[in-house]
């Protein structure tokens, strides 16, 4: 007489485990992948409306004055001076660069034009996370 042993096995097969696991790692790096985009593009959004904000408030200075500020000090000084907390935002510096005001160069206290017209806000990309080449550039 033959005696049948009935076998119970309990567990997972090395393939089905080595097939979670790929599974795991490939939504984790697609998480993370993502995760540091949208910290990028959050950095980014922040500083822009900064700059936005500071537009509105040059906006401001012109019709006041009639011209643009001469330099980055200047605005800083406008601007702080209104009771806003802009001055410092406008002002900081990150990762060694700085948000940048140029007024343009033809204009701004030149014999044949003593007003400033216009102006440009750069924010340069290593500001917000951004590579070296990609400028975010504000314009009245």
């Amino acid at each position: 007489m033959t005696t049948q042993v009935k076998r119970t096995t309990y567990g997972f097969t090395i393939i089905e485990l080595i097939t979670v696991i790929t599974i795991i790692g490939i939504l984790a790096a697609i998480g993370t992948v993502s995760y540091s985009g949208y910290q990028k593009r959050a950095a980014k959004s922040d500083v822009v409306s900064t700059a936005q904000q500071v537009k509105l408030k040059l906006g401001e200075y012109f019709t006041d004055k009639n011209n643009y500020p001469e330099n980055k000090a200047a605005v800083v000084a406008y601007i702080g001076g209104v009771g806003s907390q802009l001055g410092d935002a406008f002002n900081l510096t990150k990762n060694s660069q700085s948000i940048q005001y140029a007024p343009t160069p033809s204009g701004c206290g030149s014999p044949t034009s003593p007003r400033c017209t216009s102006y440009t806000i750069t924010i340069p990309g290593p500001y917000w996370g951004g590579a070296s080449t990609e400028n975010e550039v504000i314009r009245p």
